[in-house]
Formats: structure tokens, C-alpha cells, sequence
């Protein structure tokens, strides 16, 4: 193939990224502030009780996102059979299976839901180019920067 075509896929692939990550940032913001309007509380608070900030990162910002995107798209994408409507279905069963793993509250779990569809669909949009490194990449940083935001501001 043609290395001037694989650095054009690559930078659309960075770009693609970027946009998801983005749109996802400014969802899991609008949540949090129904959720301070709602409930006079972040979306998260008191869902997890880790011992410390160390088992809280290894478990929310490395494994989460590795367990949860084998569980939520990789085995979905591969088991929906080849039908008409397969991506639909797939990104809709995919978004179901997220939230109901992630129904701390319904406000959290339509938070849920609604990252279940963005992750299905980068996971079905990169289909051809290592998508399991992409969702997880993309569901890690996601999860890093709430980390951080939780945390220490």
C-alpha cells in the first residue's frame, strides 16, 4: 500500500480520535452538571470506594478500560451475525449491555448508555485498523482525565 495512504488513514484515525474523545468530554460534562442540578451532586460520587488513589487508578484508568471494551465491543462485534442492520444492532446491544454494567443511577446509566453508542461506533468505524487498541486508547484517556478530574481539582 501506498505510504502516503497510510499516513492519511493514520491522521483521520488521530483526528477521528480527537472528535470522539471530544464529543464524549462534553457529554460526561452535561451529565455532571444535570446530575449537580438534580441530585446537588457530581454524577460519580459514591459509586466506588477504593482504598486508595493507586487501586482507584489501576482499576478505573488501566483495567476498566480493557475488561469493559473486550466485554462491551470487541465479543458484541463478534457475535452479532452478518445481518442487514448488523452495525445498528451491534452499536445498540453494545450501548445496552455498557449502561446496564454501569447502573450506579438511571442518570448515570443513560451517561452510560450514551458511551456505550460512541464506543461501539469508534469501535465499528475503525473496524479495519486495530479497532480493540482504539476503543480502549479512547476509553482510557476518557477515563484518565476524570481521574485527574476527580481527584486533584
Amino acid at each position: 500500500m501506498n505510504v502516503f495512504l497510510i499516513e492519511i488513514r493514520k491522521l483521520a484515525l488521530i483526528r477521528l480520535f480527537i472528535l470522539i474523545l471530544a464529543i464524549k468530554l462534553i457529554i460526561a460534562i452535561g451529565f455532571n452538571f444535570l446530575s449537580q442540578k438534580l441530585y446537588n451532586q457530581p454524577i460519580n460520587k459514591g459509586k466506588h470506594n477504593f482504598e486508595s488513589l493507586t487501586e482507584e487508578f489501576i482499576i478505573v484508568v488501566l483495567v476498566a478500560p480493557i475488561v469493559e471494551t473486550i466485554l462491551f465491543q470487541f465479543l458484541p462485534f463478534k457475535m452479532i451475525p452478518k445481518v442487514r442492520y448488523k452495525k445498528y444492532l451491534y452499536i445498540v446491544v453494545s450501548a445496552i449491555f455498557f449502561a446496564f454494567f454501569h447502573q450506579y443511577s438511571m442518570l448515570y446509566a443513560l451517561n452510560a448508555f450514551v458511551s456505550g453508542i460512541l464506543f461501539s461506533y469508534s469501535y465499528w468505524l475503525s473496524s479495519e485498523n486495530k479497532p480493540f487498541l482504539f476503543v480502549t486508547a479512547l476509553h482510557l484517556s476518557y477515563n484518565l482525565f476524570a481521574f485527574l478530574l476527580n481527584n486533584y481539582f
